[in-house]
């Protein structure tokens, strides 16, 4: 049980540096001007729907790690 503990904490440090990276990657497009090359390059990836999947993998996680439950 405490190994996965262990791997879920690790998922849930994994994912919130996920996170950042991605919050940093959209910050980064909205320097550009709406139409420029590189900001709608960024914006075709999906950076923002990629951001709210990792923010539900958080969520579950840490639910899991909160209440003890064994499932992600």
């Amino acid at each position: 049980m405490q190994q996965r503990h262990a791997d879920m904490f690790e998922e849930s440090r994994k994912a919130e540096q996920i996170h950042t990276h991605l919050a940093a990657l959209e910050q980064l497009a909205n320097s550009y001007p709406e139409n420029h090359s590189t900001r709608l390059l960024i914006e075709s990836l999906g950076a923002s729907r990629a951001r709210s999947v990792i923010e539900g993998v958080i969520s579950t996680v840490r639910g899991s790690l909160s209440s003890g439950c064994s499932g992600t």
